[in-house]
């Protein structure tokens, strides 16, 4: 096995087999690249957005429209960088009447270790008819010249389905992480006036975090934990439930997060900081990101 890794590796390290597009997801029914940049108000050229070689670049906005006359049902979902090495992640959201999204929901998202959403038979995510999708973009400049323009590809279900797929967030921006913590306690929660099915569950922080739990209080006084996991920024993962888990109403979903602001984290930025909530790498965020179902009508 090592040998066949170190031959990959010598060979240029080329994909492997699957679909003549190269997306995990199969053949896809569409690719939307963005086309217009928010922040310069002109279009963007086909080589993509020029990353600086260096500095904190500020999240940057991108726009492409879709143009269908009518709602389209999503059945799986696959975000490819354009430049991996620089792209901090990867956020798709229908823009808003005003121009903007709303940043605790989305479409698509891609992050450093994710993979592809595909939900379960039966399940897919709306595309309104004539959206507009915004691609949110964050790079991390690493001194290299590089462009990118990320791309999003979609699978359609082939008649609407039974259960539409709906993206939501507990979140924390108060957030403020001591210097030197070795395991800083963050913890939010949501209280749920009315029957939910979760579908996944995608815990999001930076360099600092440590680990991510989701917890269920369930009505009846006992509790269910739903996942825990140890967090690396590196190889985040959205965990897709083989089917949809029931909440009753009444239950509150809790997020409990701890933070590793010490010496002895190897990726600390500055264990000598206070790290409050931000975008970039360097501080912090506390995002509980989960689906739910909700039957069409």
């Amino acid at each position: 096995e090592k040998q066949t890794l170190l031959a990959w590796v010598e060979g240029g390290m080329p994909r492997g087999g699957g679909s003549s597009a190269g997306w995990s997801i199969g053949e896809p029914d569409a690719v939307f690249e963005p086309e217009y940049d928010m922040l310069a108000e002109k279009a963007l050229p086909p080589e993509g957005y020029a990353v600086p070689r260096e500095g904190v670049v500020d999240y940057q906005y991108f726009t492409v429209a879709t143009k269908y006359a009518e709602d389209r049902w999503v059945r799986a979902l696959e975000v490819e960088p354009g430049a991996a090495d620089v792209v901090h992640h990867v956020l798709i959201a229908l823009q808003l009447p005003g121009g903007g999204i709303d940043e605790r929901s989305y479409l698509a998202a891609y992050v450093p270790g994710d993979t592809p959403s595909v939900y379960p038979e039966g399940y897919a995510k709306r595309l309104p008819a004539g959206a507009t999708l915004v691609f949110q973009l964050h790079y991390t400049p690493n001194g290299k010249e590089r462009f990118d323009r990320s791309r999003l590809a979609l699978c359609f279900a082939k008649e609407p389905p039974l259960f539409e797929v709906l993206t939501d967030s507990i979140y924390d921006e108060d957030i403020e992480i001591p210097p030197g913590a070795a395991s800083f306690e963050v913890r939010q929660s949501r209280l749920f006036s009315a029957d939910i099915g979760v579908v996944s569950l995608f815990p999001h922080m930076h360099l600092r975090g440590k680990d991510f739990r989701f917890v269920a209080h369930l009505p009846d006084g006992s509790e269910q934990e739903l996942l825990f996991a140890h967090y690396d920024f590196a190889w985040q993962e959205s965990y897709i439930l083989p089917d949809p888990m029931l909440l009753p109403a009444g239950t509150r979903l809790e997020c409990i997060a701890h933070y590793d602001n010490s010496t002895a984290n190897p990726n600390n930025p500055d264990p000598g900081a206070t790290v409050r909530w931000g975008d970039q790498t360097y501080e912090e965020m506390f995002l509980g990101y989960f689906d739910t179902v909700v039957p069409l009508e």
